[in-house]
C-alpha cells in the first residue's frame, strides 16, 4: 500500500470513527433516559443484558462475528437502547465493514427517540 493510499485509508477510518462518536453522543444526549431498558426482573432485561455483555466480551477478544450477532440480538430486543447500536457499529468498523458501521436503522432510531 502506498503512503498516499495508507493516508486515505486512515482518513476514512478516522471519519467513520468520529461519525460513530457523534452518533453515540447524539444518542446519549437525545434519547430519553427513563424506560430505555425493560424492568430489571423481566426476561427481556436478562436477555438484552446477556447479549450486550456477550457482545462486549466478544469484541474485546476479537470475535467480531460473535460480537455482531450478540449486539444485533440486543438491538432486536430493545431497539431504543443506543449502547447496543453504537457497539454494533464499532464491531463493523473493527471488522473492516465501514460501510455498515452506521446502518440506516441506527440513524432512524436516533431520530425517532430524540424527543
Amino acid at each position: 500500500m502506498s503512503p498516499r493510499s495508507r493516508a486515505r485509508a486512515v482518513s476514512v477510518a478516522l471519519a467513520i470513527t468520529l461519525g460513530l462518536f457523534a452518533l453515540a453522543l447524539i444518542a446519549y444526549l437525545g434519547w430519553p433516559r427513563a424506560d430505555r431498558l425493560p424492568p430489571r426482573d423481566s426476561q427481556t432485561y436478562r436477555e438484552v443484558t446477556r447479549n450486550f455483555y456477550r457482545g462486549l466480551a466478544s469484541l474485546q477478544v476479537g470475535l467480531l462475528d460473535d460480537a455482531a450477532t450478540a449486539f444485533t440480538r440486543a438491538t432486536d430486543l430493545v431497539p431504543e437502547e443506543p449502547a447496543s447500536w453504537v457497539n454494533l457499529g464499532l464491531t463493523y468498523l473493527r471488522g473492516g465493514r465501514g460501510s455498515e458501521a452506521v446502518e440506516p436503522q441506527v440513524v432512524e432510531q436516533v431520530h425517532a427517540h430524540r424527543h
